[in-house]
């Protein structure tokens, strides 16, 4: 038990001086990805996911893949469903598991309409700084969660680590029934939520087999600015859904890619 607290407790960075802290681990990972990167061909995030297959596209020459992070909310997340319905679009969600716990109904709604729900944690934590014990639990207790809402049983074959950070002892998570650990190759800036800029710069960037990002909301955000960035996503699902299905792409869930990956 005192192992557990002394890594529970553990993080890079000292909370007292939270700015200046803050930098230098920021540095010391540029630091480490450039020594690293010529020798080896892999940066810092690289070496913390080392054995982990994270899926960042899929090989796949006439689809797409949009998933959606930070659900379920209950300020955007029946927007965003309003719109892929609209445009007969189907997405992969990355629940939170608290989230899941407390809005239920929303879960079933995005079930209900054929959308696919992988696995966000139980909080929403950066998994660089818990210990061991914590990560299997966030992650277990989030597929707990996923499940005590729906009345049948639900298949959870996808996890994303909050923030994209991935690291070695992940593997484990094949044992809780996820076979899939899904980052993205195309996520727009959500320093402004501009749907009009974000609708600008997905079709600019995808290519078949891509992983876009958007988010129903944003876990930790002050609430105006989480709100703005879940209304954004709808609006831009409203623009970017014609604009990639006239190039003849089409939208699937993670779990219906049937290529081999790039890792």
């Amino acid at each position: 038990m005192q192992e557990r607290r002394r890594w529970a407790g553990f993080s890079p960075v000292s909370p007292h001086w939270p700015g200046v802290n803050m930098r230098v681990a920021h540095f010391a990972r540029r630091a480490v990805s450039a020594m690293t990167r010529p020798i080896t061909g892999k940066d810092f995030a690289d070496l913390i996911a080392m054995g982990c297959q994270v899926i960042t596209r899929f090989e796949d020459i006439d689809s797409v893949y949009l998933t959606v992070d930070d659900s379920p909310n209950p300020i955007s997340t029946l927007s965003i469903l309003k719109e892929l319905a609209k445009h007969e679009v189907h997405a992969t969600f990355f629940c939170i598991g608290w989230r899941a716990v407390q809005y239920p109904d929303l879960i079933r709604k995005i079930l209900s309409a054929g959308h696919e729900i992988g696995n966000h944690t139980m909080r929403h934590p950066n998994l660089w700084r818990v210990s061991p014990w914590r990560l299997r639990n966030e992650v277990r207790s989030c597929q707990d969660a996923l499940q005590s809402t729906c009345e049948g049983p639900l298949r959870v074959d996808a996890f994303r680590a909050p923030y994209g950070n991935f690291r070695w002892d992940l593997r484990f998570v094949k044992r809780f029934g996820l076979k899939y650990l899904v980052k993205w190759d195309v996520a727009p800036s959500c320093e402004q939520p501009d749907p009009a800029a974000m609708a600008e710069y997905i079709p600019e960037n995808t290519r078949p087999g891509s992983i876009i990002l958007l988010h129903d909301g944003l876990e930790g955000e002050p609430r105006d600015r989480s709100e703005a960035i879940g209304k954004a996503s709808a609006k831009c699902i409203s623009i970017i859904a014609p604009k990639l299905k006239s190039r003849g792409l089409q939208f699937k869930v993670i779990s219906q890619n049937g290529s081999k990956a790039y890792f």
